[in-house]
């Protein structure tokens, strides 16, 4: 799997696991803060980009565009103590 932000990957992994995740409105956020939670998450990976170099930078960009959307939101997930971005689609309820 690359690094590169994608918000078609099912990461399901919070929804699993917490009946409740805590959202964290990335608008309260210090641009440090989110900063260091967008950067952890697109590098979480590894640095493999495949055959399309696609920078830190850019993959920022991508990243606060979807927050500013509304199509990701940032939640705590307390299994595993970390931050996570996850579709907002996947925390509605049905």
């Amino acid at each position: 799997m690359s690094n590169s932000f994608n918000p078609d990957h099912n990461d399901e992994t919070v929804s699993d696991t917490v009946d409740d995740p805590l959202q964290i409105p990335y608008e309260q956020l210090s641009e440090v803060a989110l900063t260091g939670v967008l950067e952890e998450y697109i590098t979480r990976e590894g640095t493999d980009y495949g055959m399309i170099e696609r920078g830190v930078e850019s993959q920022l960009d991508k990243a606060r565009a979807l927050l500013k959307s509304g199509k990701v939101i940032i939640v705590f997930d307390e299994v595993h103590e970390r931050c996570q971005i996850v579709e907002a689609r996947l925390l509605q309820n049905p």
